[in-house]
């Protein structure tokens, strides 16, 4: 279904957001969630503590279609959510336009971004983690003010690289080599592109509000796993009808063609 939604799109298919939600665990008492007896559910941390599940998305980024989705328990790291994830996303799809993938710091390691690459034959692009040293936080605040100040003036990578310190930036190999393999560098091109990685936060509030996705009443894993694809499938069927019936203006807005 999210084929021909792409192909009808001008940029459909060029860049894709990944991303993850929680969803809370249901149960018949109080106990059940603080013994953890709840089938797939496990204590996580997501915008605080929560007991349930974790639902990890990639998002068309033009389209704001969900084109990939999994659910994990909750204490999976969103890092290691992210090898299956792709792999779902590449078995169903062509991605032979596909420029870039979009992701927040939680997905920042040389691991993903070679099996990225590997995989889809584009670069990661990842907000900077700045947890993993004090040089990559220092960088990360040079690169927030940079786009603050000049952020108009800034047209590609090479523009943003000619005004940082450069005494920081030898630190990171970019005065030797090939830059556009620098980890600076990735990371100048991910904040280019960072307001691509807002529709995600729709894509979610979507699947929610239309869906109920955040408040599922199952308690077998493999039922809330139904809810949770189900979900997407509606999400995207919803955008495959509002086109088919001439309606572009509510792709987006599910629950007003209803």
């Amino acid at each position: 279904m999210c084929g021909e939604l792409l192909a009808d799109h001008e940029h459909g298919g060029e860049f894709v957001v990944i991303d993850g939600t929680h969803i809370a665990a249901w149960a018949n008492t109080r106990d059940e969630i603080e013994n953890g007896e709840v089938e797939g559910a496990s204590w996580g941390k997501h915008e605080g503590s929560f007991y349930g599940y974790k639902v990890f998305l990639v998002v068309d980024a033009a389209t704001e279609l969900p084109v990939a989705i999994t659910m994990e328990t909750g204490k999976r790291n969103d890092s290691a959510a992210f090898e299956p994830l792709v792999d779902e996303f590449n078995e169903r799809y062509d991605t032979d336009d596909l420029q870039a993938a979009l992701a927040d710091a939680g997905f920042d390691s040389q691991a993903n971004r070679d099996f990225c690459q590997d995989q889809l034959d584009c670069p990661l692009l990842t907000a900077i983690n700045p947890r993993r040293s004090s040089p990559l936080a220092t960088i990360k605040d040079e690169i927030k003010e940079l786009f603050k100040e000049h952020g108009e003036e800034i047209d590609s990578p090479y523009d943003a690289l000619e005004r940082l310190p450069q005494e920081q930036l030898s630190e990171y190999g970019v005065s030797v080599g090939s830059v556009e393999e620098t980890y600076i560098f990735q990371a100048i091109k991910e904040r280019m592109h960072r307001h691509l990685r807002a529709g995600v936060e729709r894509v979610f509030s979507r699947l929610k509000s239309f869906t109920g996705l955040d408040r599922v009443r199952a308690r077998k894993e493999n039922n809330v796993e139904t809810h949770v694809v189900l979900s997407a499938v509606a999400l995207v069927a919803a955008s495959l009808t509002a086109q088919r019936q001439n309606k572009p203006g509510l792709i987006r807005s599910p629950s007003r063609l209803i």
